[in-house]
């Protein structure tokens, strides 16, 4: 991404201070960017090592409410342990994706 897109998201992100909407706000611009069907913002409980959803595109309210990965597990918990941006054009050709019973398609993940 060029420099202007980043600066239109951390201008849109300043214009609210809230960390929710601030959250949903990046989360729209970054997938709408990316051009990818699903999306998530996870953020870290250090106390049990576990992410949670904050911000989401194209998921189910029951991923977002009970999606907890650890650390080191799966895409997101791999993410979070490499501290590496992953765009993934394939999910189900991926081997770090673990299928929750037709939750996801073939699509794109961000």
């Amino acid at each position: 991404m060029d420099t202007k897109i980043w600066n239109d998201i951390i201008r849109d992100i300043n214009a609210d201070l809230e960390l929710e909407s601030c959250l949903e706000t990046s989360m729209d611009k970054i997938a709408g960017l990316s051009d990818v069907e699903m999306g998530s913002l996870m953020l870290l409980d250090k106390e049990n090592q576990e992410l949670s959803i904050r911000a989401a595109k194209g998921l189910s309210q029951d991923i977002i409410e009970n999606a907890r990965p650890k650390i080191g597990e799966g895409i997101s918990g791999w993410v979070a342990q490499s501290k590496e941006p992953l765009l993934i054009k394939d999910i189900e050709k991926d081997k770090r994706f673990r299928r929750r019973g037709g939750n996801y398609h073939n699509n794109s993940l961000l």
